[in-house]
């Protein structure tokens, strides 16, 4: 994010940020309508709203009756100006998918899609130049990858052929777009986090499935928490009393499979203190809550206790977190910090 200084270039970029994010709020609106809203000067909004239309990103309609004066311009937000393109790739029991979306800078899906191949970096090029070729005002690229992502590096991963793959600098290279890639339990919390309309709480997302090693998403006053290397939520490291490879054996054991979620769940109660915890993954079944509530509250007091949830199905809060992300890329994001004592 960039740094507040008294730069009026930076002032130009916020204002303008400001008038995009509100005509996108708003169905249509006259320069008014805008200045209303965003606290800024109609001449100000003037000059914005007329820049913006030279370049596509709003479109001006037709002129909105007066009762008084000269009848007043209406414009609309150009929801089409930019597209993104969201994928994200899963191993489930060795079978490879990848997943991916086309949105408009609205967040309104125009394509989606989800195929079945085994992945390589050759096979992520691929799928992006068809995109590319079908929308080409693709303007950034998000990618979920089911593993450790370090500076655009895959580390630790479900899918073997990722691991150790410069994937962030080799799209950069290639495409000269945004590209956004992070960890896919990261970007499921995201998504639930937006779903759920929290604001500035803390919240966890757990992933157990079947034949893959458990990972979390972990967001902090609304950021998430990745860590300095990118290695937080990698929870498969947690001293279980077990090796990685047993932990998998316990993993698909009715025995051995809920008291490692408890596990997990009271380390992140006992951390973080977060006030939700979901649990996604195949692993999962509803009916196991109440026994985890109940098996959690014998090492937890019930004031710490947080909300519980499972889903066994997460592809829309999976998108959704990264389609945020992917968008959020797109706008001039300038930071406020309160310094606190």
């Amino acid at each position: 994010m960039a740094q507040i200084t008294s730069n009026s270039a930076q002032i130009k970029c916020i204002n303008v940020e400001l008038v995009k994010n509100t005509l996108r709020n708003l169905a249509t609106g006259t320069k008014q309508d805008v200045a209303k809203a965003t606290g800024l000067s109609v001449a100000t909004c003037n000059t914005i709203l007329n820049e913006l239309v030279e370049t596509g990103e709003v479109l001006a309609d037709e002129l909105a009756p007066s009762y008084s004066g000269r009848p007043a311009r209406r414009y609309t937000f150009n929801a089409n100006y930019s597209l993104i393109a969201c994928i994200y790739m899963y191993n489930k029991n060795g079978a490879h998918t990848i997943t991916y979306t086309v949105v408009n800078l609205k967040g309104e899906i125009l394509e989606e899609c989800c195929v079945q191949k085994k992945i390589s970096y050759e096979k992520i090029e691929n799928v992006i130049d068809e995109l590319i070729e079908r929308y080409t005002n693709i303007k950034a690229v998000g990618i979920g990858v089911p593993g450790l992502v370090n500076q655009g590096v895959v580390g630790v991963c479900d899918i073997d052929e990722l691991v150790g793959i410069p994937l962030g600098l080799l799209l950069k290279e290639k495409y000269l777009l945004k590209i956004i890639i992070g960890n896919g339990t990261n970007l499921t919390a995201l998504g639930f986090y937006h779903n759920q309309g929290y604001q500035e709480e803390t919240i966890v997302t757990i992933h157990f499935s079947k034949k893959n090693y458990p990972g979390a998403g972990i967001i902090v006053d609304g950021r998430i928490l990745q860590g300095s290397t990118g290695f937080a939520g990698e929870i498969s490291f947690l001293p279980y009393d077990c090796s990685r490879e047993e932990q998998l054996k316990q993993l698909n054991s009715n025995e051995g499979f809920i008291p490692l979620v408890v596990k997990t769940i009271c380390s992140f109660i006992a951390v973080i203190n977060p006030s939700s915890i979901m649990m996604v993954g195949d692993l999962f079944a509803t009916e196991m809550l109440d026994e985890i509530r109940a098996s959690c509250l014998k090492f937890i007091p019930q004031e710490h206790m947080p909300s519980l949830f499972i889903s066994a199905s997460y592809h829309e809060v999976y998108m959704r977190g990264l389609i945020f992300k992917t968008l959020e890329s797109l706008t001039y994001n300038i930071e406020l910090i309160e310094k606190k004592i």
